[in-house]
């Protein structure tokens, strides 16, 4: 890599941080390959498939053209890949690096000169991350190879994901570790262990053709505030994930299902949300949260679920757009076979959208594993080096 020492400090052009993002994104490639040549072991569906990585990078790169990691997280990809543990200090520093280039980005944006020793320091953060890596230390997950009980199997072992689909009182059971099927991943650059996100989980409105989205004025205003730079949503500060978005994260969670009452652990923060299937109302007076109240019953083979009583805090989407605290959101859960999971989405909410509308979306059954718990705050970084202040 270039050293840019005092003698040229200066302006510099955006050609030579793109320059300089693809080398550090080609020297993590390499880095992150050879780590798996020597620690690698397969582990089936779940390999390559990060946690918090996804959330923070894909949120960041529905802003901008820099993808950014969460500094805590990786850890848990690497339970799930079956490789090495990696201190967190590593790609903290390969992080910075990536905002350094961000924040010049910004700078030239608005024509401003730019300090290129700034360079010179991010090289020596990368490398000392890089450093870290290679004396990194293994660790093994906890149940992270656990046979799913009755699940179907084919001859080699392998659980039988278009079986028949398993049913408890005469209903489907939808129990199981799940996660959204995403679309395939265009061209760019992406973080170390990045799994393709759903369209959805980037823009909820996804559907719509540009300019024809169903937004209130009120609520375009809102999407114009959260695309400023240097706002960053709810959840890349360590807040929760509301709904429906909790459902189109690129991260596994947990149901639970029970005559009573259906649970759903989210892997993301480690947070629950229950659905009450008893016959009990809304309450007539709730206090505001972030993933409602939920009500469920059965038509047929579906699962209806009826959220109310959303605080107006968190975002629909990476992109940002927001809600009111009117929202009412209806989830339609139909498990079609034993891998697979159809799920319909009607949002409602007439302070923000114009009128109702429907998304659709498949999650998929990832076998034999579990979820693993996860703090966000846990050695947070990120938010502190954001431009700007964080929005709401």
């Amino acid at each position: 890599m270039r050293r840019f020492d005092s003698q040229e400090r200066g302006q510099i052009d955006e050609a030579t941080l793109d320059q300089q993002l693809d080398l550090i994104n080609a020297q993590a490639a390499e880095l992150q390959s050879d780590i798996r040549n020597q620690h690698s072991r397969t582990i089936g569906q779940r390999s390559d498939r990060a946690a918090s990585v996804r959330r923070v990078a894909a949120h960041n790169a529905a802003k901008s053209s820099v993808p950014l990691r969460a500094d805590h997280s990786f850890t848990i990809e690497a339970h799930r890949s079956g490789i090495t543990a990696y201190p967190d200090t590593t790609f903290s520093t390969w992080a910075s690096g990536l905002r350094t280039i961000q924040n010049l980005r910004t700078t030239l944006t608005q024509h401003q000169p730019v300090d290129c020793s700034l360079m010179y320091c991010m090289r020596g953060h990368i490398w000392i991350g890089m450093a870290f890596a290679g004396a990194c230390l293994c660790a093994q997950a906890q149940w992270l190879n656990q046979p799913t009980p009755g699940a179907p199997r084919m001859p080699d072992g392998k659980v039988n994901m278009t079986g028949p689909v398993p049913r408890v009182n005469g209903k489907p059971d939808l129990s199981g570790i799940w996660q959204i099927q995403a679309e395939p991943r265009g061209s760019g650059l992406f973080g170390l262990g990045e799994s393709p996100p759903s369209k959805y989980f980037v823009n909820i409105l996804a559907d719509f053709k540009a300019g024809e989205e169903p937004l209130t004025p009120a609520a375009r205003e809102i999407f114009r505030q959260h695309s400023q730079p240097g706002v960053v949503g709810p959840s890349v500060r360590c807040l929760p994930d509301g709904v429906p978005h909790a459902d189109v994260l690129p991260e596994p969670f947990k149901i639970l299902q029970t005559p009573g009452e259906i649970l759903i652990l989210y892997e993301v923060e480690t947070i629950f949300r229950q659905i009450y299937t008893d016959g009990r109302k809304h309450p007539t007076d709730p206090s505001p949260a972030w993933l409602g109240y939920s009500v469920g019953q059965w038509d047929g083979d579906t699962l209806v679920v009826d959220t109310m009583g959303f605080n107006d805090l968190s975002w629909l989407d990476a992109r940002g757009h927001g809600h009111s605290e009117e929202m009412r959101v209806e989830e339609h859960f139909h498990r079609r076979d034993f891998g697979h999971m159809d799920v319909t989405v009607t949002i409602t909410d007439p302070k923000t959208f114009t009128g109702p509308f429907t998304i659709n979306f498949v999650e998929e059954l990832l076998p034999d594993t579990d979820v693993f718990e996860h703090i966000c705050y846990e050695n947070e970084k990120d938010a502190a080096h954001q431009p700007g202040k964080a929005g709401k």
